[in-house]
């Protein structure tokens, strides 16, 4: 059934499929939503999330239309900027690619709220980020970076122990491996 929403969420992109369909991608905490122009919103507002760039902090309503468990198709009828939280701007330091200090090959670039990781010059998936307070069952005061892969795979957490223009120093979690990048 239809259910109406009011949702935070970060703007990722849109695509023009072969068959002149497009489908626009938003990130919200708990997963991916997609728009599409297949009449159920407004053209106006699909022009509108067209001229967006990626990461861009969006308040939206509508009513989602199907639902799977990380994905939900939806029909919106508004679309605001909102002004950026500490997650959106801690978000927005982490764009550029970041290899790993433990191994060269290991690499990733953040654009917006994906990942695209690689090993050497083969991307291995993208993921859809966010960042929050808690992630699954880790609560521990701090920033979370939810890293959820864009083909409805499984969530990865990681606590971020610090980030400067240079290093971004992760704790994997529920192990709490250390994991060192450098721009």
């Amino acid at each position: 059934a239809d259910s109406a929403f009011d949702q935070d969420v970060t703007f990722q992109g849109c695509e023009e499929r072969g068959d002149g369909r497009v489908i626009c991608k938003l990130v919200m905490g708990a997963g991916q939503l997609c728009v599409t122009n297949d009449g159920m919103t407004d053209p106006a507002i699909i022009d509108r999330l067209q001229a967006l760039d990626p990461g861009t902090p969006l308040r939206v309503s509508g009513k989602s239309l199907t639902s799977g468990d990380r994905v939900t198709f939806a029909s919106l009828n508004a679309l605001t900027k909102r002004e950026e939280t500490r997650h959106d701007l801690m978000l927005d330091d982490l764009a550029g690619q970041w290899v790993s200090q433990a191994d060269a090959y290991d690499l990733f670039v953040i654009e917006g709220a994906a990942r695209r990781n690689f090993y050497g010059s083969v991307e291995t998936m993208t993921e859809l980020l966010s960042v929050q307070t808690s992630c699954n069952d880790a609560t521990a005061a701090g920033a979370y970076l939810v890293a959820q892969a864009e083909d409805g795979g499984p969530t990865h957490c990681y606590r971020i122990m610090s980030l400067t223009d240079r290093e971004l120093v992760l704790s994997y979690m529920p192990r709490g491996t250390e994991l060192r990048y450098q721009r």
